[in-house]
C-alpha cells in the first residue's frame, strides 16, 4: 500500500511538473503574441502616416493644378511673357512627373506594407492555431491523468475498505 501511495505521489509530482511546463510554454506564447500585436500596431501607424502623406501630396497636386490654371490665364493676358511662361510650364511638368514618380513609389510602399500586414495576420493565425492545439493536447493529457488517478483511488478504496477511509478522513479533520 505504501508503494501505491508512493506511485500516486510520483504521478502527482509528474502532473505538477507537466502543468508547470505547459504554463511556461503558454506564457511564452502569450508574450510572443503580444510582440506580434505590437508590431502590427506599429505597421498600422506607419500606414496611417503614409495615408496622411498621400493626402498632403494630393493637396499639393491640386494646388499645382490651380497654379497651372492661373498660369494659363496669365499667358492669355500677358502675351509678351510667353517665352517666360513656357519655361515655367516646363518646370511644372518636371515637378508633376517627379510627383507622379513619388506617388508611384508611395503606392509601391503601401503595397509592400499590405503584404507585410497580411503576412503578420497569417503568422497570428498560425500561432493561435498552435496555442489552441497545445491547449487541446494538454486538456486531453490532464483528463487521462485524472481518470487514472480516480481509478487508482477507487482501487485504494476497495483495498482498504470504505470504513477505513472514513476513519482516516475524520482523524485528519481538526476538532
Amino acid at each position: 500500500m505504501s508503494e501505491q501511495l508512493n506511485q500516486m505521489q510520483k504521478m502527482m509530482e509528474e502532473l505538477i511538473r507537466i502543468t508547470g511546463n505547459t504554463n511556461a510554454v503558454v506564457e511564452e506564447l502569450r508574450q510572443e503574441l503580444k510582440e506580434v500585436k505590437a508590431d502590427v500596431n506599429t505597421l498600422k501607424t506607419d500606414v496611417n502616416t503614409l495615408k496622411t502623406d498621400v493626402n498632403t501630396l494630393k493637396t499639393d497636386v491640386n494646388t499645382l493644378k490651380t497654379d497651372v490654371n492661373t498660369l494659363k490665364t496669365d499667358v492669355n493676358t500677358l502675351k509678351t511673357d510667353v517665352n517666360t511662361l513656357k519655361t515655367d510650364v516646363n518646370t511644372l511638368k518636371t515637378d508633376v512627373n517627379t510627383l507622379k514618380t513619388d506617388v508611384n513609389t508611395l503606392k509601391t510602399d503601401v503595397n509592400t506594407l499590405k503584404t507585410d500586414v497580411k503576412s503578420l495576420k497569417e503568422s497570428d493565425a498560425a500561432i493561435i492555431d498552435l496555442i489552441q492545439q497545445s491547449y487541446c493536447d494538454l486538456d486531453k493529457k490532464l483528463e487521462d491523468h485524472f481518470a487514472a488517478i480516480r481509478e487508482d483511488l477507487k482501487s485504494v478504496a476497495e483495498i482498504t475498505g470504505d470504513h477505513e477511509i472514513r476513519i482516516r478522513t475524520l482523524t485528519r479533520r481538526p476538532v
